[in-house]
């Protein structure tokens, strides 16, 4: 017998629908759906193998570990569930970190966010991935257009002339995007410009590919900016907003010459994409990690932003997990709340029927790295991989009380003190809020493994042991996701009853105002010197996604040419009598690693990258306590990195070839 049920894809911010298909009662195979309005059909591969990944590996019984690098054992929920409370009633809410994970629906982000805020009485709340990677995107928009969500939508992209992409590879980490952008290439009336610092696999369609010197992109976007303003190619509004006369003197400075100069790509190249920029009229901007993910990363985006103010340029930046934006919106980060800023505490205490302190938390950053926590409560993440200095996060773990809650048993595992067993996505119901802020209902395609539990109903439980179990008192999903509609202004629009019969419905897209901010160039960040020549960067795969418990398991993908290990350009390769599968060591200022060497025609000469997914690599080991200063978002490109083999020293070789 032969069934299809629709539900949600469980890896991207664009949130695809596909059709589940069942035979006999068991999954065997995964389908795209012609009317889904975001994949159009057409979802990337990773989502069409869900049904090789679902069942294999998973967690499904709570697990408990007495002390540090014992194994541990297996226990009941409700030993688990009253060991953990014993913990937070005895624990000091100010040492007590929640990390909330847009893996998860509103719904179990919500929960989490209840309960630490108004039953625990912690303010240290945060959501992984988007403190990881795109915070900085999150601070800007705020600032900018007054908004904590991309303002445009995807099908803006079918309507513009131009658009700048700037370190971002859709073409790998967006393909449903990226679909947009060819289809609007086809008709002719699209212009592609590209700014990072590897060739991606986006940047082979570019018209105007720049391949700039990491750290450099400021400088371009003031560039663009400048020749922009010369010209009068922008709206008249533009002179009537805050900040424009500052604005227009910061960018002054960036000539042509100088920006070459800073960039590394060519005079010609720069006038070309300039005069593109120019001779448009609907324009479209999006970043992605290439931007955020680096020490200088918010000066940069303002400067981005700025530009895309100055030309009236749709927004339309895709987000990293299927509901981070939906993570933000419920409030899981240090300095907001459900209701909005800090000012709002009453608000919420009110709403909650809770005390809610008007207290600014850690980010998961500070709690690991300068602020340690005494209980740390980890919702699908996996820090002991995903976090910058892997080996200091490991003992943070060990030395505290720590809690994952997660359907992988991984890195984090290796350390936690709780292990509590977790449905994926696909097995939950209630909604998502992709990276264009669309809500959309999971759908529930699959049935929760037995033995698993959902963040919210664990939430509920630790309420009630706590005292507090009455404002918890859900009986299913969906009066969470009423409860979200009444507290969450953005949300306030949404629809709880049309969402539980399928229909898409969108939170607040609404500008809130538009104002220039202009950014300050400190130069570029990467820190090269003659100990550590290099710079290393991190890419993404194509055919693996964030820390791989769940992509690692299909076959299919499995299948695909990216290796574990270290890449360079050939012409590096050629020059240091290097062959594809040698083995060289590679030192950051925090640790070292032994990898094998491939060549690779993305990175330009002088930098280092590699898959950061892969186990093996251990590549965040390598990464040093960096961070944005505003976000606290680590830097994990422009990494100053120093290469070894058999106790030589391995130096770049002239950058030639650079130039765009």
């Amino acid at each position: 017998m032969k069934e299809t049920r629709t539900g949600l894809c469980m890896y991207c911010g664009m949130a695809c629908q596909l059709n589940y298909v069942f035979e006999n009662g068991r999954l065997a195979r995964v389908r795209p759906l012609r009317t889904d309005p975001v994949s159009r059909g057409a979802p990337c591969i990773k989502g069409l193998t869900l049904h090789e990944v679902v069942g294999k590996g998973r967690l499904k019984r709570p697990l408990v570990r007495r002390s540090p690098w014992r194994p541990p054992r297996e226990a009941s929920w409700q030993e688990a569930l009253g060991l953990l409370a014993d913990w937070l009633r005895d624990a000091d809410p100010h040492e007590v970190m929640v990390i909330a994970s847009g893996k998860t629906s509103n719904e179990d982000v919500y929960s989490l966010v209840k309960l630490a805020r108004g039953v625990i009485g912690t303010p240290n709340v945060d959501n992984c991935c988007g403190r990881l990677c795109h915070a900085p995107t999150i601070t800007v928009l705020k600032d900018i257009y007054g908004i904590p969500a991309s303002p445009g939508y995807f099908d803006d992209i079918l309507s513009l002339d131009l658009l700048l992409l700037a370190g971002t590879n859709p073409a790998s980490n967006y393909p449903v995007m990226f679909n947009r952008i060819i289809a609007a290439k086809r008709r002719g009336n699209l212009k592609l410009i590209t700014v990072d610092a590897v060739r991606s696999e986006t940047s082979q369609y570019s018209d105007y590919p720049l391949i700039v010197r990491p750290g450099s992109e400021l400088a371009v976007f003031n560039y663009f900016a400048r020749s922009i303003i010369e010209h009068g190619a922008y709206d008249d509004e533009a002179e009537s907003l805050p900040g424009f006369r500052e604005y227009a003197r910061a960018v002054a400075p960036f000539t042509l010459e100088l920006t070459a100069r800073i960039s590394g790509v060519s005079e010609q190249l720069l006038r070309s994409a300039s005069l593109a920029l120019i001779e448009s009229r609907a324009r479209g901007v999006a970043n992605g990690m290439g931007l955020t993910q680096h020490s200088n990363s918010v000066e940069t985006l303002y400067a981005l932003y700025d530009l895309s103010l100055l030309m009236s340029a749709k927004v339309v930046t895709g987000r990293g997990e299927v509901n981070v934006q939906g993570a933000g919106d419920m409030g899981a980060s240090p300095d907001s709340l459900p209701t909005g800023g800090m000012e709002t505490f009453s608000e919420l205490s009110r709403l909650w029927g809770l005390p809610v302190e008007p207290v600014r938390g850690v980010t998961m950053s500070e709690a690991f790295f300068h602020e340690p926590m005494g209980v740390y409560l980890i919702s699908s993440m996996n820090p002991a991989h995903s976090m910058p200095a892997t080996d200091i996060v490991a003992r943070r773990l060990e030395n505290s009380f720590a809690v994952q809650m997660d359907s992988y048993y991984n890195e984090t595992s290796e350390h936690a003190t709780l292990i509590l067993p977790t449905p994926l996505l696909v097995e939950r119901d209630g909604t998502v809020t992709s990276g264009e802020r669309r809500v959309r209902s999971i759908g529930s395609p699959l049935a929760p493994p037995p033995g698993t539990r959902r963040e919210w109903i664990i939430a509920a439980a630790l309420a009630r042991l706590i005292g507090a179990g009455d404002k918890f008192d859900y009986d299913s999903t969906w009066d969470i996701t009423r409860e979200i509609t009444r507290v969450v202004p953005a949300y306030r629009q949404v629809d709880a009853e049309k969402l539980m019969r399928g229909e898409d419905q969108w939170a607040s897209k609404s500008i809130r105002w538009k104002r220039f901010r202009p950014p300050v160039f400190k130069g570029l960040d990467e820190a090269r010197s003659p100990g550590y020549p290099w710079i290393l960067t991190s890419f993404r795969s194509s055919h693996h996604f964030l820390s791989n418990e769940a992509t690692s398991k299909s076959e299919t993908l499995s299948k695909f040419p990216e290796r574990p290990g270290l890449y360079m350009s050939r012409e590096d390769m050629e020059c240091l009598g290097l062959a594809d599968g040698d083995l060289v060591r590679i030192c950051t200022r925090h640790a070292c690693k032994e990898l094998r060497v491939y060549s690779s025609h993305k990175l330009p000469r002088g930098v280092l990258g590699a898959y950061w997914h892969f186990r093996e690599v251990e590549f965040n080991r390598l990464v040093p306590l960096r961070f944005e200063t505003v976000t606290m978002t680590p830097q994990y490109k422009n990494i100053p990195a120093r290469l070894e083999r058999e106790g030589r020293v391995l130096r770049p070789c002239e950058e030639s070839g650079r130039k765009g």
